[in-house]
């Protein structure tokens, strides 16, 4: 909308885009082309950490310093059961599926080649430590 005698108020917030500072919401607030500029992207997907959802993709998406938290983690390595390819029992032994996943090659219904990278080298990682 227009505001301030014609001036932009891109995020239709009642201040107008010159006087107005970007905020993490989602909006270009100050009427540039960017949103939310001003805030860190640690994934680098576009969206700012403080507005960005957590991903099962071995990726710190919104920031806080842990990776993949809220998914499960059925043996306890570290490693989401989502982009974890060890054995259920962790064993050692590469079932070439998920944690929890058993079956869903079979299916089509497991993750990408590059996420399925991403967990084996976590999981090398984890072990050497």
């Amino acid at each position: 909308g227009l505001v301030d005698e014609g001036s932009p108020d891109s995020d239709h917030d009642g201040t107008p885009d010159c006087l107005d500072t970007e905020e993490c919401d989602g909006l270009d607030n100050d009427g540039d082309g960017d949103v939310d500029e001003d805030f860190p992207d640690s994934d680098a997907d576009g969206a700012a950490d403080c507005i960005d959802a957590e991903e099962c993709d071995g990726l710190d998406n919104d920031g806080d310093g842990q990776v993949d938290e809220i998914f499960p983690d059925g043996d306890g390595d570290g490693i989401a059961d989502c982009i974890d390819y060890a054995d259920p029992a962790d064993t050692g032994l590469d079932s070439g599926e998920p944690d929890g996943c058993e079956g869903c090659a079979s299916s089509g219904a497991g993750p990408s080649a590059a996420i399925w990278l991403l967990g084996l080298l976590g999981l090398a990682s984890h072990r050497r430590a």
